[in-house]
């Protein structure tokens, strides 16, 4: 029997059993968080996932026997993700960047947009609330980190730092949850409420 080959006469690399698990489950997991950020939590049934992913319904219930599921191992691929875009960011940043920008950009974008839809429905889902807890926690100290990054060595060193980075945090996080359009009045307003902040709280 001869090798299969490519286009190109070449012989086709040989996909291992494992990654075509990983990359069917990437593809499920990838389509639920994409739904989530397009159209809301309620929208992301299994039915809908796997219509968006382009999988049959066998392999979805193969990886992820309910929604429950699908959800919860989306979320732990969700923030892994954002966390993943955090950290490299603060790896990169500097004090001379404009810090609310960047950090309103992490907050606010479509990963954060994704977040937010699960922490609302986790306000009637105990389960939900529970496994998001870890995973908040690990997000909290990444934006912390990227904070002191942006923010400068003197300033995150003031013993009211901690305060200032979840107050800047969290209403960023409630903002972001109006959706003001990129480059509104509103935003603009936000962002230099947000620049002030520091003058109130390092003095």
């Amino acid at each position: 029997m001869t090798a299969a080959r490519n286009s190109t006469g070449a012989p086709r690399a040989r996909v291992s059993q494992s990654d075509r698990r990983q990359a069917a489950q990437r593809k499920l997991l990838d389509a639920c968080v994409a739904i989530l950020i397009e159209r809301g939590y309620v929208a992301t049934t299994t039915l809908e996932v796997q219509k968006q992913s382009g999988l049959s319904r066998g392999v979805l219930l193969h990886y992820y026997g309910s929604r429950g599921e699908l959800i919860s191992a989306a979320a732990r691929h969700l923030y892994a993700t954002k966390v993943g875009e955090v950290r490299l960011r603060a790896a990169q940043a500097s004090a001379s960047e404009d810090w609310a920008v960047l950090l309103w950009d992490v907050v606010a974008g479509p990963l954060g947009g994704a977040s937010l839809e699960l922490l609302i429905a986790a306000r009637h889902d105990p389960d939900m609330r529970e496994y998001l807890k870890p995973l908040e926690r690990e997000f909290s100290r990444a934006n912390f980190d990227l904070c002191k990054a942006l923010l400068g060595e003197k300033r995150a060193a003031h013993q009211r730092f901690p305060d200032f980075a979840m107050v800047v945090v969290n209403s960023m996080l409630g903002a972001a949850a109006s959706k003001p359009g990129h480059g509104s009045a509103e935003e603009k307003r936000l962002l230099e409420a947000w620049r002030q902040m520091p003058d109130l709280y390092f003095v």
